[in-house]
């Protein structure tokens, strides 16, 4: 049944039989929606068919979203529990995201001092010939260098990557999506 495989996408059951029980074991067996030859006709069947796409994209955004409540609560747990050791806590939790993230690459940087530069405490993904470069960034250089200066989150997808002369260090790591957030510690510094 389509229940048991998680069939991505709508099922409308066209049956010669109509009756509660019919309807009861379809729906069971992971039918969207349900019409009888009888009651079929080209405007009604269209409108089931607009009806168990909405229904599944519905099911679908539902199901992504708790499974990202989940994860978050994860990740926070870890938070809560890790020791004092930023990178393993940073290893854990990119570990922890990875996959449900698509993530490739991740750099935590701190910034020590309010002029810079920031230091990266870990990173992963970064190719051999950037770990260099990655070691520290100065304050508006790349995105993570803007983020801190500027202490507002930034999201940056393939086009915005490709022109913004800050985009060039994720760039050259072939980063297709990127998102960076600044941290502040109780009296409000990065």
């Amino acid at each position: 049944d389509a229940v048991s495989r998680n069939v991505p996408y709508p099922i409308i059951l066209l049956t010669g039989r109509g009756s509660y029980q019919v309807d009861v074991e379809a729906m069971q067996a992971g039918a969207t929606m349900y019409l009888t030859k009888s009651e079929a006709n080209s405007l009604l069947l269209e409108r089931v068919i607009r009806y168990a796409i909405e229904i599944k994209q519905k099911e679908s955004a539902l199901l992504r979203h708790s499974k990202l409540q989940a994860l978050l609560l994860e990740v926070t747990q870890k938070i809560l529990t890790a020791g004092p050791d930023r990178a393993a806590m940073t290893r854990t939790i990119f570990e922890t995201v990875r996959e449900d993230l698509d993530a490739d690459v991740l750099f935590n940087y701190q910034l020590e001092d309010p002029a810079g530069p920031l230091k990266l405490v870990v990173g992963f993904g970064i190719p051999g010939p950037m770990q260099g470069a990655a070691q520290e960034l100065a304050l508006g250089q790349a995105f993570c260098g803007t983020v801190a200066a500027t202490r507002q989150p930034l999201a940056a997808y393939a086009r915005r990557i490709d022109t913004d002369e800050k985009g060039a260090f994720v760039r050259g790591m072939g980063v297709r999506a990127y998102a960076c957030h600044p941290l502040f510690d109780r009296g409000g510094q990065v």
